[in-house]
């Protein structure tokens, strides 16, 4: 079977009932190395006069500051998340104000970052790191490759994405397409970065907390 470059694209599913607070404190521990790349200094959990926001990072190098808002919902990002993000870069006098969602905007949000992006002098850098740009960057970041064994039983896969599990291992999900052009099949693989293995129940059970793949037939790879 040959795959035609399926979109490539980043999620993280962890637990439902996890409390905001360990939701940022896997975020963060999960990206800190995107930013530790790029000489960043973390000071993660800062409270600017009770607007919370994820992370607060500073540049090593230029003393430059930024805000990182970190989202990982499936709906799309709106307008107003966008908006609040802006506030705070520009109540902190920050250089830069990073959003890492594993969700895409939406039109009006879209819209937003765009006319932003064509000011002139603008104040601060809104930088967006959407599913796709993330799967980009931390593939880059640890040299993850895309899958090169594919099962010959698969049929037609239109979308592979970088899962990053609870345990904050990473693994490939290939979506396999039905008869119906709708996704019947979670084909895993494992990559480099996958500390753990999970047999293809145990996938079963760990994805019934997500929307997308809780009806998926699911196949497990032994090969990257």
């Amino acid at each position: 079977m040959t795959v035609n470059e399926p979109k490539i694209r980043f999620k993280v599913v962890i637990p439902h009932e996890w409390s905001n607070k360990e939701k940022g404190d896997f975020w963060e521990d999960v990206s800190a190395d995107l930013f530790d790349k790029q000489r960043w200094e973390l000071i993660p959990n800062i409270d600017f006069d009770g607007m919370q926001t994820d992370i607060y990072v500073k540049n090593l190098d230029t003393n430059e500051r930024g805000l990182i808002e970190c989202k990982f919902q499936q709906e799309s990002i709106d307008a107003p998340t966008i908006f609040k993000l802006m506030g705070q870069a520009l109540y902190k006098k920050v250089n830069f104000a990073y959003l890492l969602s594993t969700s895409d905007l939406n039109g009006k949000a879209k819209a937003v970052v765009d006319g932003y992006k064509n000011e002139h002098d603008k104040p601060f850098n809104l930088v967006v790191w959407n599913s796709n740009k993330l799967a980009e960057v931390f593939m880059g970041i640890y040299n993850i490759k895309v899958p090169n064994k594919m099962d010959q039983t698969i049929r037609r896969v239109k979308t592979i994405t970088l899962l990053v599990t609870d345990q904050k291992d990473f693994f490939w999900v290939a979506e396999e397409m039905g008869k119906n052009n709708s996704p019947n099949r979670a084909i895993i693989f494992p990559t480099h970065k996958s500390e753990s293995s999970l047999s293809s129940e145990e996938w079963k059970e760990y994805f019934a907390r997500d929307e997308q793949w809780k009806n998926l037939e699911i196949t497990v790879s032994d090969q990257p």
